[in-house]
């Protein structure tokens, strides 16, 4: 069933098939955002490592009413950790797709949340530029 699911995925987006098999995907969003998805008993898996970023030391109250529920983890370097578990039987390409396309706004959140909080407190200086994140 994973496999099934990643290849349409892969179709629908152009990409060329994955291996038969794997139990693990990665899809490079941009250069510092890399998608991994996984098969764990049943279920899809779906980790976002936003690395050189800190937890927020707020909690995010506007996503826990969201289905399904996006969790945060910190690594032992420190990181952001964004995943979530699915039944691999309820999902198809399309809320496999809106899934995904959630976890890249909830990372451009805390990635902006990271820029707004770093600006407040540095002295000003001219406004960089961020990068935009795409599938």
């Amino acid at each position: 069933m994973y496999h099934a699911l990643i290849t349409a995925l892969y179709t629908q987006l152009g990409l060329p098939l994955p291996v038969a098999g794997q139990t693990a995907t990665t899809l490079t969003i941009n250069d510092e955002l890399v998608l991994t998805l996984a098969e764990d008993e049943g279920h899809l898996v779906i980790y976002l490592l936003l690395p050189d970023h800190a937890m927020p030391n707020t909690p995010l109250l506007n996503h826990l009413g969201d289905e399904p529920v996006f969790l945060l983890d910190q690594t032992e370097q420190g990181e952001t950790l964004i995943w979530a578990r699915e039944w691999l039987d309820h999902l198809t390409v399309d809320s496999l797709l809106v899934l995904l396309e959630r976890a890249i706004e909830l990372a451009a959140e805390l990635l902006t949340h990271q820029h707004d909080r770093e600006q407040a407190t540095q002295p000003q200086q001219p406004a960089s530029t961020t990068a935009t994140i795409r599938v």
